[in-house]
């Protein structure tokens, strides 16, 4: 089999695998998650060990980006590397840093991929996209029919909790999936029952979105399409017709299905489109946002330069989150001010090269229904998509979740080889590279391994003995749900940590690696 075939349908199973199916043995949504991911990351590293001319492509592609935006994203990986190394944890804080650029190896492997063969990776990937949305639409729909037909009553905003333990997780999902999801709705090569299939899917994520109350894939998507459409007019109002068209259907359809129905057959408690409403319609409730993001400054204070270390805020033991909820703070706080700062120029940079590329492809003719409309319409919902995440992430832990982590890498990918100019032959360069490439894939896929297995290993260990000792504290997910970071933390830490919850202490059972 091709080697490109087969990557590419490690990475759809992937996919598919972390939205729809729990790991044996692994109960928690979010475990089995991180799984998934880390089990991609490590395959990807292994191909780019394993193959020599492999890596020289992988070079490559990474030099469409250009050379600003590569120094600029190795400068912030390196300024990572001496945060964590001097920062009291270094197994966790070389974790962030490895998935980090394993991330970044995974983009640029995408970039090759699609390369290779263009065609069949849009369509094979929408797909994809697509029946990973079916798995999240498909319960909520039976939980809703349950609901009704029961008379047992529902709170319209909870309904559904399969697959993401949140709404909000799901929202980071359809933030990174829905203008994709609408451009395959448009896409020529797409006939019958396909067809028809991809517009239920849109309107079902339409459904998820408005009455799970989550506001972020809102106040994310709104502006995102406005800033591209202001970029790209034509491809841009092209991409809102499937989308506006499907939004309003399901708005009409949601009120039918969670106000008027359940309040015929007395089944509702709450009304879906109040509980909307009164979610979207009030941006001013941080939801403990705030007690994150001045904990967030607080240790920016502490250690401007080299920030509390990655995944040092997961140690603050805060019964809140384990992240402050906003990519510029967590950057800043955890890796630094100068290394966030490298990493908003490698994103500014990279921007500019895509939407340098997206211009390129809408001043060129288009024929109606042809397959260079398609790709238009591709590249659009794509910035779309890459913007919305970008805004998302402000205000929500996108950042440190796996599926969106692994969407993330993909869609990045996945535009460079859309926008970006075409990759030159292979120069001595690249061949000169591909030691040190290798090298480097194995090293971060061990210290991956480093950092997850010894989790991995005790994980209902964990679970159980935190639920003994700290039963009312309310840990958030950063690596696993249940990983209690501060008390791996040892003296040299640059900030000042917060006490461990009441009723817990380091070096009890919640720090033992209980059997």
């Amino acid at each position: 089999m091709n080697l490109h075939v087969l990557a590419l349908g490690l990475g759809i199973g992937t996919l598919l695998l972390a939205v729809a199916l729990r790991v044996p043995g692994i109960p928690d949504w979010h475990d089995a998650q991180r799984l998934w991911l880390g089990a991609l990351l490590l395959a990807t590293a292994g191909a780019a060990a394993g193959s020599a001319a492999h890596r020289a492509a992988l070079v490559v592609a990474a030099a469409r980006w250009g050379r600003a935006t590569g120094a600029a994203g190795l400068a912030a990986l390196a300024l990572g590397l001496v945060s964590a190394a001097g920062s009291g944890f270094v197994r966790l804080a070389l974790l962030e840093v490895s998935t980090v650029a394993l991330l970044a190896l995974l983009a640029v492997t995408v970039t090759v991929v699609r390369d290779r063969q263009p065609a069949r990776f849009d369509r094979w990937m929408l797909g994809a996209i697509a029946l990973a949305a079916a798995c999240t639409v498909v319960p909520f729909l039976v939980a809703w029919t349950a609901a009704v037909t029961s008379s047992a009553g529902y709170v319209a905003a909870e309904i559904w909790q399969q697959g993401f333990s949140n709404p909000r997780f799901l929202g980071q999902f359809q933030t990174l999936t829905l203008p994709l999801i609408a451009a395959a709705c448009l896409a020529s090569w797409l006939r019958g029952y396909r067809r028809a299939a991809a517009w239920a899917v849109l309107l079902g994520c339409w459904l998820l979105a408005l009455f799970t109350a989550t506001r972020a894939t809102w106040y994310a998507l709104l502006p995102a399409v406005v800033m591209v459409g202001l970029v790209v007019p034509r491809s841009g109002g092209r991409l809102l017709v499937p989308a506006s068209g499907t939004l309003l259907i399901g708005a009409a359809l949601g009120w039918l299905m969670f106000d008027v129905l359940p309040a015929r057959l007395a089944a509702a408690e709450t009304g879906g489109v109040d509980a909307f409403a009164t979610r979207v319609a009030n941006p001013w409730d941080l939801r403990l946002r705030d007690v994150l993001w001045w904990r967030a400054l607080e240790v920016i204070r502490e250690a401007p330069l080299l920030g509390a270390g990655p995944m040092g805020l997961a140690l603050a033991a805060s019964p809140v989150a384990a992240h402050p909820h906003s990519a510029p703070l967590q950057l800043a706080a955890e890796w630094g001010l100068p290394a966030a700062a490298a990493f908003a120029a490698a994103a500014v940079l990279g921007t500019m090269r895509l939407l340098r590329g997206i211009r390129r492809g809408s001043e060129q003719p288009v024929a109606a229904g042809g397959p260079q409309r398609d790709r238009q319409a591709l590249a659009t919902a794509l910035l779309i998509a890459l913007c919305a995440a970008a805004i998302h992430a402000q205000v929500d832990g996108l950042l440190v979740m796996p599926v969106a982590q692994g969407l993330l890498a993909l869609l990045v990918g996945w535009a460079g080889s859309l926008l970006l100019e075409p990759a030159q032959p292979e120069s001595p360069r690249a061949a000169r590279a591909s030691p040190a490439l290798a090298v480097v894939s194995l090293a971060l896929a061990g210290t991956l391994l480093a950092g997850l297995l010894p989790e991995l290993l005790r994980l209902k260990g964990r679970s159980e003995a935190r639920e003994i000792a700290c039963p009312e504290t309310l840990w958030r997910p950063r690596v696993w749900v249940d990983g209690s970071y501060w008390d791996e933390a040892g003296p040299a830490r640059r900030f000042t940590p917060l006490p461990p919850p009441p009723g817990c202490r380091p070096g009890t059972s919640v720090g033992a690696n209980p059997r």
